[in-house]
């Protein structure tokens, strides 16, 4: 179990790094988004492109630990759960607001939610399937 965790993480944060700042750059691109690698500094002091690469983590870690239940390609699950997590920020990013209304902003940062995290987690998916299934989900070198 501990090494599907480590394994989620460091498959997130390489996720992080390439397909979800992939789709930000893109998103850039035509206007919608700031540029990719933010380097602004956070609450805590930390550049902000530091803290989403331990917040994917985390989530890539529960990730790595579920993705054994599921059945489906490794490509589509993470597709899912990407979704997932940015339907989850969107939720947690309204409660957090003063404002309830669902403005036009609003959706926008949905959408724009929902587009870099369903792409992380589609390199999620591909990244842990590829990079660390053959060690990892062979039940004899685990137990």
């Amino acid at each position: 179990m501990v090494r599907r965790l480590l394994a989620g993480f460091c498959a997130a944060v390489i996720s992080t790094l390439t397909f979800h700042q992939a789709m930000w750059g893109m998103l850039f691109l035509v206007g919608l988004m700031s540029p990719p690698f933010p380097l602004t500094r956070t609450h805590f002091g930390v550049p902000f492109i530091v803290s989403i690469c331990l917040w994917r983590g985390v989530w890539g870690a529960c990730y790595g630990v579920t993705s054994s239940w599921v059945r489906q390609a490794a490509w589509l699950s993470g597709l899912l759960f990407g979704i997932l997590v940015g339907a989850c920020e969107w939720i947690f990013a309204l409660l957090r607001s003063a404002e309830w209304g669902l403005t036009r902003q609003r959706w926008l940062y949905l959408m724009q939610a929902l587009l870099v995290n369903g792409f992380w987690g589609l390199g999620l998916g591909i990244i842990l399937s590829a990079l660390f299934a053959p060690a990892l989900w062979n039940r004899k070198r685990l137990d």
